[in-house]
């Protein structure tokens, strides 16, 4: 099979961090290179990714919309195996995407694309991180120079 990514969505689908399951996902992820796309339900499963990614380090976990940023910077900030996802505009500020970048560096914040809701939710996300006061090369990595080095495109 020919695949980019791997996506999972606990508040979806329901399952734990520390599953069996994970740590087979996590191995395959690590196998073929490919990220492992996670929309997180809830802190404990926070915390639990965070060990998870400290167990398969050569695995990649992507976090949509950043959720549990803040936990991870406590628990996890030493990880070199975690980015994060920020979609959506109307849900992650300038505030956050600095912290981020920050806390992990310009190179593990990825635009993200990923919510049905709301109008206009791409071409505005594209909008506040060229608004923000970056530089061009930040810019350019968030919107789209990082994702395609970690999709080795």
């Amino acid at each position: 099979m020919s695949f980019a990514g791997i996506k999972l969505h606990q508040c979806l689908n329901k399952f734990s961090n520390e599953d069996e399951g994970m740590k087979i996902i996590s191995q395959f992820a690590t196998e073929k290179n490919t990220p492992i796309f996670i929309h997180l339900y809830n802190f404990k499963e926070v915390k639990k990714l965070v060990q998870l990614a400290q167990e398969f380090p050569k695995a990649n976990y992507i976090i949509a919309h950043c959720m549990g940023l803040e936990t991870i910077a406590k628990k996890g900030e030493s990880l070199k195996n975690i980015y994060f996802d920020i979609s959506t505009y109307f849900i992650i500020s300038e505030k956050r995407i600095r912290f981020a970048m920050e806390k992990f560096g310009e190179d593990k914040v990825l635009l993200g694309s990923d919510s049905p809701l709301g109008d206009r939710n791409l071409e505005l996300n594209i909008e506040t991180i060229r608004k923000m006061d970056l530089t061009e090369k930040q810019k350019n990595k968030i919107l789209g120079e990082n994702i395609a080095k970690l999709l080795n495109l």
